[in-house]
Formats: C-alpha cells, sequence, structure tokens
C-alpha cells in the first residue's frame, strides 16, 4: 500500500462534499426543480485539490448531488468520486424569523490508485437556514452545519480496514440571483488528530 498515505489523506479531506423549499441543511442553494453547479477548491495540508460539482433539488423534498476532485502532490496525482443525497424534513419554527430546514443526508467519497481503494461514508443530519441579506430580495445568507458518523474503509488486495469516526461539516453560503459563493469548513476527529480542511465554491443555481 505504497501510496495509501497520499489516497488517505485526499480522499478524507474531502469526506463527509433554508427553508422547506432550499437544501440549504446539506449546504446547496437549490429549491425544488432548482439545479446547481459550482467548482471547488479545498485546501488541504499537503497538497492541492480541486474539482466541480453539481446538484439537482427535484419537485419533492429529494435532492442529489455529485462531483469529481483532482488532487495533486508532488508529481502524485488522483481523482475521487462523490455522489450523495438529502431528504428535506419539515421545517422546524424555533422562534427566528426563518424556520430551521432539518434533512437526513450520506454521501459516498470513492478513490481508488495502485490496488488501493479508500471509501468514505459520511451519514448524518444537516441544520440550515435561508435568511435575508439587506434589501435586495434575491441575496440570501444560509448558514448550515452537518454532523455525521464516518465510516471509512481503506483496502488493498490483501488487507483492508474500517474505522468509524465522528466528523463535522459546516459554512455559509451567500446568494444573489442565480450567483452564489460559499466557504465551508469539514473536520473528522479521528484518534491521532486530523487537520480541518478549508473550502471555497462558486457557482450558479437555476431552473
Amino acid at each position: 500500500m505504497k501510496k495509501a498515505p497520499f489516497v488517505l489523506a485526499a480522499a478524507l479531506a474531502a469526506g463527509i462534499s433554508g427553508s422547506a423549499a432550499a437544501q440549504v441543511c446539506n449546504g446547496f442553494p437549490t429549491s425544488p426543480g432548482q439545479y446547481s453547479v459550482a467548482a471547488v477548491a479545498n485546501f488541504p495540508k499537503g497538497y492541492d485539490e480541486f474539482g466541480v460539482e453539481a446538484s439537482y433539488h427535484f419537485s419533492g423534498p429529494l435532492a442529489v448531488n455529485g462531483g469529481i476532485l483532482h488532487d495533486s502532490d508532488d508529481g502524485d496525482s488522483l481523482d475521487h468520486l462523490r455522489i450523495g443525497g438529502s431528504w428535506d424534513l419539515a421545517p422546524l419554527n424555533v422562534g427566528m424569523s426563518s424556520p430551521l430546514s432539518v434533512c437526513p443526508v450520506a454521501s459516498l467519497d470513492y478513490v481508488s490508485q495502485d490496488d488501493v481503494t479508500l471509501m468514505s461514508i459520511p451519514v448524518g443530519v444537516g441544520f440550515g437556514l435561508s435568511l435575508p441579506l439587506g434589501a435586495d430580495p434575491s441575496g440570501r445568507v444560509m448558514p448550515y452545519v452537518v454532523p455525521a458518523l464516518v465510516i471509512d474503509r481503506l483496502s488493498d488486495p490483501v488487507d483492508a480496514v474500517t474505522e468509524t469516526n465522528f466528523g463535522l461539516r459546516g459554512g455559509a453560503i451567500v446568494a444573489f440571483k442565480s450567483f452564489f459563493v460559499a466557504g465551508e469548513v469539514n473536520k473528522v476527529f479521528a484518534d491521532g488528530g486530523r487537520d480541518a480542511l478549508f473550502g471555497l465554491k462558486v457557482g450558479f443555481h437555476a431552473r
């Protein structure tokens, strides 16, 4: 498993990828019938990570998303895929001007190189708000947080290791009309410690 440390770091760094009308509880600005496309830049320690992601919110509470990320480190590189989904539950009125959006979320990150494979599966519950931003009715700020259990399985042809840790992902989306930018922090609390991952997204959402 020569490349296992880089594979493990790269895939785990991306681990865990408003109201009832939006999938803010999973970090996407889409309303029913909308899709989003975004460029993604993450900043793990020791290597570079860039990619694209897209999401689609069906007419009901279900939304799906997927993406591809490219990691590079001193001449080594790999690509990993991500797919996921969320189900928006009835919003909770917690005494604020906007109801709290709640959704179960799950995703799968998959990377394989040189007979080493890592699957990372975060399963959790997301919470988000969609709040007005100034006097412009098209402007919104959407904070969210997603606590999750993160199941990691690293394997090669002769061995496999599985571990489960607690993860926390959170950030905020700022949207104007169809354009949005987002910042996110992703942290897995594992034995030995893992660095938090900081990421940025720039994209658009539309019908």
